[in-house]
């Protein structure tokens, strides 16, 4: 099941524009985050703001992504990714939210937040048995899309 959708952070504007983000070449993983936390609201701009991430246990680390892309068609831009998947071991893995940042330092911003997004859109938690694959499915429309317009 493809995930909920994804929800920029208001700073992300700001730092894409001052360079702080580069979709071309930065690193970024994702986490994982509880119903209890406050990841969703868009005023946030870096990790360190963010509360009740899901503990590093039961299989559960955040991840780097992979196939990361900025792809450029006409007047748009699409930041998009692969799938994002953890198995569950030694226990369950339950997680409400999922988000994605800009992995390092860079302009003094550590962990620059980039999205959020629901996981479930029932809105319920999302479980994976101990065991079995805990996956954040990309939509094929990608993350973010970035559309522009010209006035004359």
């Amino acid at each position: 099941m493809v995930s909920g959708k994804w929800k920029a952070y208001n700073s992300v504007k700001e730092f894409a524009g001052d360079g702080t983000i580069d979709f071309d070449t930065d690193a970024f993983e994702m986490r994982l985050f509880l119903s209890t936390s406050n990841c969703n609201t868009l005023t946030h701009s870096v990790l360190a703001d963010l509360t009740n991430e899901h503990a590093v246990a039961n299989g559960y680390a955040p991840l780097t992504l992979t196939g990361v892309t900025w792809a450029q068609t006409g007047g748009s831009g699409k930041f998009d990714s692969d799938d994002a998947i953890w198995t569950a071991a030694g226990g369950d893995m339950v997680a409400h939210f999922a988000v994605i940042i800009r992995k390092g330092t860079v302009n003094g911003v550590l962990n620059a937040l980039v999205a959020v997004c629901r996981l479930d859109v029932a809105p319920a938690d999302k479980t994976a048995t101990n065991g079995n694959t805990f996956e954040v499915r990309i939509a094929a429309a990608g993350i973010l899309t970035l559309d522009g317009a010209t006035t004359d």
